[in-house]
């Protein structure tokens, strides 16, 4: 035994208990590869993997006829995972709908582990903290998603128009809403909010110094509150007519 082994060793017996309390508190956060991570993962993968294969088994799905370069389809459909970005076009000019949207979420979706949102409560011992409003900004998303899927599969027919499921098509005239003073109208009503909740702020206290994660969080917000009031506001316009 080195002279040097002694001293530590008689360090580490006479450590108080509040320190080695502290040290278990940390061991304990530790979570074995196998079997605790690796069996989650494992029933994740079959609570999945299960469902599609059965759904796969009974439910078909035929190709097509070849396509014939003298004939276009009406209405010309993308496949399934498509038609929400599809529809999607039919509300905002093809570089926002299939460029800027698209990349503010895939950006979004790799910014969330590094967004601290205010109010959001991590549990003890999760690797990251809570998204909060933005979880359910990107929850709201998916759903959003779902819908304009639903929309473009079931509820489009010629020249992309209105139909009911059964091929009978809505009764709208007129040329459809475009709202193009729509998100200057969502910005400037946010940003408004903004400051007025920060004025309260500092009129209740000290104001937190401004930094950049806020800044990236509400502008995920605005955008979702953009694309998602647009949708709706035209949508009910144009049946209201």
């Amino acid at each position: 035994m080195y002279q040097g082994q002694t001293e530590f060793l008689n360090k580490s017996i006479a450590t108080p208990a509040a320190d080695r309390s502290g040290m278990n508190e940390v061991r304990e956060e530790k979570v074995r590869v196998w079997p605790e991570l690796v069996l989650r993962e494992t029933i994740a993968t079959l609570a999945v993997m299960i469902p599609l294969f059965l759904f796969s088994i009974y439910v078909a799905a035929p190709l097509e006829e070849v396509a014939d370069p003298s004939f276009s389809m009406n209405p010309s459909k993308a496949p399934w995972y498509f038609l929400g970005l599809q529809e999607l076009l039919v509300y905002f000019s093809p570089w926002v709908a299939g460029v800027a949207i698209p990349l503010i979420v895939v950006l979004g979706l790799m910014a969330v582990p590094y967004l601290d949102v205010p109010g959001g409560s991590a549990r003890p011992g999760a690797p990251y903290p809570a998204a909060g409003r933005l979880g359910l900004l990107f929850g709201a998303g998916l759903a959003l998603w779902l819908l304009l899927t639903m929309v473009g599969l079931y509820f489009r027919g010629p020249n992309w128009g209105w139909q009911w499921p059964d091929g009978t098509p809505f009764r709208m005239e007129g040329n459809p809403v475009e709202l193009a003073w729509l998100p200057a109208l969502v910005a400037i009503l946010y940003g408004a909010g903004l400051l007025c909740s920060r004025l309260r702020r500092r009129a209740d206290g000290p104001a937190a110094s401004g930094r950049l994660r806020p800044l990236l969080v509400h502008f995920l917000i605005l955008t979702g509150l953009i694309v998602f009031l647009k949708i709706v506001l035209r949508n009910i316009l144009d049946f209201l007519r």
